[in-house]
């Protein structure tokens, strides 16, 4: 199952390391749940938010069909449901008390406009998620946008503009809480800092990664399969 973007990179990386591995897009897989065994090693699960409801709906049943039959899975249902679910990411940082642009949460497109209107910012200045459920969220406004990635927990970069950053350790431990408490092998996180409030302010969680901790990816990826 795969982002087909990320996925290429990510085949090649393996390949140099002597693994062979393919990719099987979640809306073209059947799934037979009295079939107690499959021709996989490990799954590396990239499907994220941008995948349709339909398709997340059906990738949530195959990732809990291979945690109960026992195939290694990087980034399983756990860490799934919250990549795929921008309402369930809020869920996440409210927990933790993580600051983000307000929003609502409705159940379909009929609830957009009430919840604009509460949210007091107006249609040009929020953001619609696509459901379910939709998700209504004031656009950020956080200044620079600094992208932590983490492979297995561990922060492995930090990047602003494409360049590495040095992070106020204080905004790695509180990264590294998001993406442990979300069960996230992989992913990255996505901060930014309110010029009035002075607080990191979370304004994306999501199970992808920069390009530039690839070979941080495929190693981790390896040492799965290793362990399997």
């Amino acid at each position: 199952m795969a982002d087909l973007a990320a996925a290429g990179p990510l085949l090649d990386a393996l390949a140099a390391r002597g693994v062979p591995a393919d990719v099987q897009v979640a809306g073209d897989l059947r799934l037979d749940l009295a079939v107690r065994r499959v021709d996989a090693t490990a799954v590396v699960n990239l499907v994220g938010e941008d995948a349709t409801a339909a398709v997340r709906a059906f990738t949530a049943e195959y990732l809990a069909y291979l945690a109960d039959i026992q195939v290694p899975t990087v980034n399983g249902l756990d860490a799934f449901v919250i990549g795929a679910s921008r309402a369930r990411q809020l869920a996440l940082l409210d927990h933790l008390g993580v600051h983000h642009p307000p929003a609502r949460v409705v159940a379909n497109a009929s609830g957009v406009d009430a919840a604009v209107a509460e949210l007091g910012a107006g249609a040009a200045a929020t953001v619609v998620w696509d459901g379910p459920p939709v998700v209504v969220q004031a656009a950020a406004d956080a200044g620079e946008i600094v992208t932590l990635a983490y492979v297995a927990g561990r922060q492995v970069a930090a990047l602003a503009g494409g360049e590495a950053v040095a992070v106020d350790p204080a905004l790695a431990r509180l990264g590294e809480e998001i993406v442990r408490t979300g069960g996230l092998e992989l992913g990255s996180l996505r901060f930014g800092v309110d010029a009035l409030r002075g607080t990191p302010t979370c304004v994306g969680v999501s199970t992808g990664w920069p390009i530039a901790v690839l070979d941080e990816v495929a190693d981790h990826v390896l040492g799965r399969i290793t362990a399997g």
